[in-house]
């Protein structure tokens, strides 16, 4: 089959087996990201070579990542080069390397990790493979982030323990038939997590905090499934294909309280592409996306449950490809009918330039846009904290322009220039809310966002012994039509309306040093500034994430190594959303079989 130019693959990366909670600067990735693209185009990958840098148990704000089947190909996916991240931690994940041990592929069938630190911060890993040949690959994978200790609010001097038990485990098969590939797995999720954050009532002292007026100690517990069977073309066929059925399921355990039952969130997904290369540069295809979530709420007598609604997602997405010698040109469009009481319908490019000059550089532009689909499943990923009775509603982007100039210098200097511009109708962000048992949960408010965004990325590495960068983003926004998540609230719009608790500047930094072949040394810095919370109907600056971390990692032998994890060496105290302080200072030490 020829190349699809500009054809999104959204089944390549097929159930990574490690799960990511990770510090900011993914310097190991940074130093190497011509195979970036190399990474994500294998089609079924157990990382076996463990990277501690993967994720740690000090960040706990979101539910282990994991790389799976991306089936939602045509609604816009935010990535951290087109919105301003969220500033949690947690939230950096980190890509796939080879810091513990540089073994080729075949030679190991899996890992097994195991690290421990302060706070009872625990990581543990498994994964292995059962099957990995042409015709045949089978993986299995489990892996648990906990933690158990006290940590220090900034708005008191009180301390409340944070309890997280995050669990996740499941299974990839993939079959090479002569005209197809076969691909079905899944996998299980379970988290316990407490809702330690400073209540947000203006009415508590230091005097009353502590009388149990909310309750900060018990856990809640989320539950997630999810299913997929898919299909792909091989060889060369008369029309390329890619077909993708998904299931997931997510489940709160409580509600408003421990004595209230939580809401269910079932959500079937099928996505179709279909094209046709001819002219031997040419592409023309059809990517069909649809997507039904269904609502499952406990009947509680007096207490209502807000925006979950049953609905549907209809996308289509049109293109044409063109490729040229030194150029390369996707021309689409994007059209997404949202059903149910928020129906909608959004109108969006999908256009894709690059032209490379001068051997080493290239110009690019990338203009996108669609519907954000914030299901519970997505909406645990990124907040575990948002509160369980109210649902958020989709978020519409019309446009999410990116462009630059991007050069490698004699393979040891790598320059990206970018800009870029964003336009989001109902972009939700998250502000402290007490509900009912819970002092602090995440409520959701909506503001038409506009973006503008503007930086740097340099790096710099000299063979495989150093590598340095830094990247530096700008945003700035602009914001209106403020509304309140839950219908009920009259409260006026603040008066200074930010895009609250995110960054409007954001600095990475980082620097490896491999002083000889078993030892890697990292540091990473990340600065977020710039945001603000909505607290109690008053605008509040929050403090700047500052944050330098370490990592050393030794191999032993090709089997096992060792390493230690710091983070927070600078000992900084910021929340990762208001009242949720972040651990002071984290070390980890572990070790790492490659088997």
């Amino acid at each position: 089959m020829k190349k699809a130019i500009y054809s999104k693959r959204n089944m390549r990366a097929l159930m990574v087996g490690t799960m990511c909670i990770g510090i900011a600067v993914n310097t190991a990735a940074q130093s190497n990201d011509q195979k970036k693209e190399e990474t994500l185009s294998r089609e079924m990958t157990l990382e076996k070579e463990y990277d501690p840098s993967l994720g740690d148990a000090s960040k706990v704000n979101s539910l282990p990542e994991i790389i799976e089947i991306e089936v939602r190909k045509t609604p816009i996916t935010y990535s951290n080069f087109v919105l301003p991240l969220h500033p949690q931690r947690e939230l950096f994940v980190l890509g796939s390397g080879n810091l513990m041990t540089e073994v080729p592929k075949s030679s190991k069938i899996g890992y097994l990790n195991f690290g421990i630190g302060n706070y009872m911060n625990i990581n543990g890993d498994l994964g292995v493979h059962i099957l990995d040949n042409e015709s045949d690959k089978l993986n299995i994978f489990y892996s648990n982030r906990t933690t158990n200790g006290k940590v220090k609010y900034l708005q008191q001097d009180i301390k409340q323990k944070i309890k997280l038990n995050d669990n996740i485990g499941g299974i990839n098969y993939s079959h090479n038939f002569e005209p197809m590939r076969l691909m079905l797995g899944g996998h299980y999720g379970y988290s316990a997590f407490n809702y330690y954050g400073y209540p947000a009532d203006e009415s508590l002292t230091p005097e009353t905090i502590d009388q149990d007026k909310y309750d900060r100690d018990t856990n809640q517990a989320n539950q997630q499934v999810r299913a997929y069977v898919g299909v792909k073309s091989n060889g060369e066929p008369a029309l390329n294909y890619e077909a993708m059925l998904e299931y997931n399921m997510l489940s709160h355990k409580y509600s408003f309280s421990p004595e209230d039952k939580g809401v269910k969130e079932n959500a079937v997904a099928a996505t179709l592409d279909l094209n046709k290369d001819f002219d031997s540069n040419k592409l023309i295809g059809l990517n069909t996306h649809v997507h039904y979530f269904n609502y499952s709420l406990p009947k509680l007598e007096g207490k209502e449950f807000f925006n979950f609604e049953n609905h549907a997602d209809v996308t289509l997405n049109p293109y044409f490809g063109i490729e040229g010698g030194d150029w390369k040109l996707r021309l689409g469009a994007k059209a997404v009918i949202i059903t149910g009481k928020n129906s909608a319908f959004v109108a969006s490019p999908d256009i894709k330039f690059d032209y490379t000059f001068a051997g080493t550089s290239q110009f690019y532009i990338d203009l996108d846009g669609g519907n954000e689909e914030n299901s519970m499943y997505e909406d645990a990923k990124i907040n575990r904290y948002a509160s369980p009775v109210e649902g958020l509603k989709d978020s519409r982007t019309f446009l999410d322009g990116t462009f630059g100039i991007r050069s490698n210098v004699n393979g040891a200097f790598w320059l990206n220039a970018f800009g870029g511009y964003q336009i989001t109708n109902d972009q939700h962000y998250f502000v402290p809310a007490v509900e009912e048992a819970w002092g602090n949960v995440g409520n959701a408010v909506y503001m038409n966002t506009k973006i503008f965004k503007v930086g740097a990325h340099l790096r710099y590495s000299y063979q495989d012994m150093i590598t340095a960068s830094v990247k530096g983003t700008y945003y700035g926004y602009s914001l209106d039509k403020f509304k309140w998540g839950i219908p009920t609230e009259t409260a006026p719009a603040p008066e200074d309306l930010k895009p609250f608790n995110k960054p409007n500047f954001e600095l990475e930094a980082g620097l490896t040093v491999k002083p000889i072949n078993k030892l890697s040394l990292m540091l990473n810095y990340y600065l977020g500034s710039g945001r603000y919370a909505l607290v109690n109907e008053k605008t509040v600056k929050m403090n700047s994430i500052n944050e330098l971390n370490f990592t050393g990692t030794y191999n032993i032998n090709s089997t096992i190594g060792v390493y230690v994890q710091l983070n927070n060496l600078l000992f900084q105290k910021y929340d990762l959303y208001w009242g949720y302080p972040a651990q002071k200072f984290a070390a980890m030490g572990g070790i790492n079989v490659n088997f």
